[in-house]
C-alpha cells in the first residue's frame, strides 16, 4: 500500500482563516480527510462522514505507553532513522561515502 499525507495547519499570521485546518491521508485504498472538526472517508463507497472517537488526552496516553516494547521499538527505529540521516548529511558535506553500520 502506498499513501501520502497532506497537513495544512501552519499559516502566516495575516492569513484570512485559521479555523479550517485539515489533514488528508490518501492511499491506494481510499482517502481520509479531517476538516473543520469532522472526519470523512472516501473509497469504493461514496464519501461519508465517520463518527469521531471519544476525545483522549494524547499526552497522558504517551506517558502510559513509555516503557512498553512497542514504544521502545518505535523510539529505537526513530533514532536509527535520525542517525542514518545525520550520516547522509555528513557524507554530503564531506563529499565521501560513510558506512551506516
Amino acid at each position: 500500500m502506498i499513501a501520502t499525507v497532506t497537513a495544512d495547519f501552519l499559516r502566516p499570521d495575516g492569513a484570512p482563516r485559521h479555523d479550517d485546518d485539515r489533514l488528508r491521508v490518501t492511499g491506494t485504498r481510499g482517502m481520509l480527510e479531517a476538516l473543520n472538526g469532522r472526519v470523512f472517508l472516501e473509497n469504493e463507497a461514496p464519501r461519508r462522514e465517520l463518527p469521531l472517537l471519544e476525545e483522549k488526552n494524547c499526552f497522558l496516553e504517551m506517558l502510559d505507553a513509555i516503557g512498553t516494547p512497542a514504544v521502545e521499538k518505535l523510539a529505537l527505529d526513530a533514532m536509527e532513522v535520525s542517525r542514518v540521516a545525520l550520516l547522509a548529511r555528513q557524507a554530503g558535506d564531506e563529499h565521501r561515502v560513510i558506512a551506516c553500520r
